[in-house]
């Protein structure tokens, strides 16, 4: 008996289902044949694959969507099952040992350093690097702008780069931003 790949619904609405089929990706024979066989199946209207992506992507006039995964369990296609945990994000994940990292630069350096201030040491210190060499134009002010940019987050407890724009903004007289209306 052939092995039946496992699936998942990544996406549904009435008359629309998306099935992944991560186990197949970039086998462009399996996924050929399994569009032939899903357009054989009475009430499916379109079939679309993608081998490189391994989506599976078919609108029908079913009654339930079910009914394609019971087809294709049938045929030996695939069998529809939970959608795989993959874990974190990798910008999730990213964070998170970053701010492990900050701890321990926090507790070799008795606080004095935190990976904020090592940053801007490093950046500063490459920017300075390029002016010696004659770098002057983009790379040394690149590095700047990266190193004080660093340091201004450091300060203000933001970790967001959209805030430093937000941050470095010239404020008229009244302690108002110059770009914001004054109400």
């Amino acid at each position: 008996m052939p092995k039946t790949e496992s699936a998942y619904l990544s996406h549904y609405i009435p008359g629309r289902a998306r099935f992944r089929i991560l186990g197949r990706r970039g086998d462009e024979k399996f996924f050929s044949i399994l569009e032939e066989k899903l357009r054989t199946v009475p009430g499916i209207e379109t079939v679309q694959v993608s081998a490189l992506t391994g989506s599976v992507l078919v609108t029908h006039g079913l009654g339930s969507v079910d009914d394609i995964g019971t087809f294709a369990k049938a045929q030996h296609l695939f069998e529809v099952g939970p959608e795989p945990d993959l874990g974190l994000p990798i910008g999730e994940r990213i964070a998170t040992n970053v701010t492990a990292l900050d701890q321990q630069f926090k507790e070799l350096s008795g606080g004095a350093f935190d990976h904020w201030s090592l940053d801007f040491l490093i950046l500063f210190g490459m920017a300075m690097y390029q002016m010696l060499k004659g770098n002057i134009a983009a790379p040394a002010t690149t590095l700047l702008w990266y190193a004080f940019g660093t340091l201004l987050m450091a300060q203000t407890g933001r970790k967001n780069p959209r805030h430093i724009a937000e941050a470095s903004r010239p404020v008229d007289g009244t302690g108002n931003s110059a770009s914001e209306p004054i109400l």
